[in-house]
């Protein structure tokens, strides 16, 4: 089953999937999270032929719930309720600035406007890869 995952973010939304369930995850694109989101959302789940989608919960290091989680868990619901595709949370403590550290380190990017574009994607990506229990990219 392939899987479809989202970095929530009030501005922009990462997207990535993965080729099955314990395959590898490939950073996919990067959204304005705008009215249309939902939509594009779902013509991109239909077109990857998308099972489930990994939404990340922005934790804090004890575990506990950081201000953003409700958006989080309304937005995981209403893509449940508009894509019909079975939504579940993963924790993404740190995965932005772990997005941004493979960037700069592994893909050596040092241009702050390439590594804006790319850290949401890549934060999805790592959001796939931790739940499927597999390493980073």
């Amino acid at each position: 089953m392939k899987l479809l995952g989202i970095d929530y973010g009030e501005k922009r939304i990462g997207l990535a999937t993965s080729t099955t369930e314990f395959g590898v995850s490939t950073p996919l694109c990067v959204l304005v999270n705008n009215i249309d989101t939902l939509n594009q959302i779902k013509k991109i789940a239909t077109e990857n032929r998308v099972g489930k989608i990994v939404i990340g919960l922005p934790l804090l290091k004890d575990g506990s719930e950081s201000d953003i989680c409700k958006k989080v868990r309304d937005f995981a619901k209403k893509v449940e309720e508009a894509i019909n595709i079975p939504v579940v949370l993963q924790n993404e403590h740190l995965t932005s600035w772990e997005a941004e550290q493979y960037i700069k380190e592994t893909m050596r990017i040092k241009e702050p406007s390439k590594i804006k574009d790319m850290i949401d994607k890549v934060s999805a990506s790592m959001i796939l890869n931790t739940y499927m229990g597999t390493k980073p990219l």
